[in-house]
């Protein structure tokens, strides 16, 4: 069945994103640690009598209507700490990528969080990351290739990132590196990242669960890496090879057609 994923006896029903949903994502991914600092206060309904506490007001929702104007309005808060707004305006960034490398290379959650910097090659013509047998569900180990501009947000991101520790290095008064180790991780996902997940959907506008009934949860990424490529015109063949797997009847449960 397209879009089921079989684990342990279990029958999981996943959708895939379309190409604007995942570009609303994307957007709020990013702009929503900032914008959530924007949000205006409103009033929660009493029954008439009710003692009036903090709970009578609550701040909005961040919607992909409201994020731009949240945004700006937490820039002119936040304008005499520009630090703070330089973290969230990074948190933002890395949500993003984090979101864009799941869908562009068909990487598990698990797999994503063992990638090290010294497992990728972001330069040249041919960008890749080596996923290590000791880290693949499959235990055979793959080469990833990744997309030009995927490869060149990941410089970007590393490049940021040694930034802020040459920066902690100076005030703490110690070496200051040259460059990250090989060992740092290539993209830190955060033990948070499915609560993050669902509040993001939820600010894009994208159902958790569609009239189908299929969810959209992190294994869904790798359904629509899949679905993407399929829609593309890529072979059943070659995308088996993408996906890492053993059968092309497992690529096909995979599938979620995106309409």
């Amino acid at each position: 069945m397209p879009g089921v994923c079989r684990s342990s006896g279990e029958r999981r029903p996943r959708r895939a994103l379309t190409e604007d949903e995942f570009a609303r994502l994307l957007k709020v991914a990013r702009l929503r640690p900032l914008a959530e600092h924007g949000r205006s206060p409103v009033k929660v309904p009493q029954e008439e009598g009710e003692l009036r506490t903090r709970a009578s007001w609550t701040y909005e929702a961040v919607t992909l209507e409201n994020i731009g104007e949240c945004e700006a309005k937490a820039r002119e808060r936040l304008k005499e700490k520009p630090e703070l707004v330089a973290r969230l305006e990074a948190l933002g960034r890395h949500r993003a990528l984090t979101y864009k490398a799941l869908v562009l290379t068909g990487l598990r959650l698990n797999e994503l969080r063992s990638l090290t910097v010294g497992d990728a090659v972001l330069d040249g013509d041919e960008p890749y990351a080596t996923l290590r047998p000791e880290h693949e569900k499959a235990r055979r180990g793959a080469d990833i290739p990744l997309r030009a501009d995927l490869a060149a947000d990941l410089a970007q991101h590393l490049a940021e990132r040694l930034q802020d520790a040459q920066r902690d290095a100076i005030r703490a008064r110690r070496p200051v590196p040259a460059r990250l180790s090989a060992d740092t991780p290539l993209l830190a996902v955060s033990s948070d990242v499915l609560r993050v997940l669902d509040l993001d959907l939820a600010a894009a506008g994208i159902d958790k669960r569609d009239e189908r009934g299929r969810t959209f949860d992190m294994h869904a990424f790798r359904t629509t890496f899949n679905s993407l490529l399929a829609a593309a015109g890529v072979p059943l063949t070659t995308r088996r090879i993408l996906m890492r797997h053993a059968a092309e009847s497992v690529t096909d449960e995979h599938l979620s057609l995106i309409h």
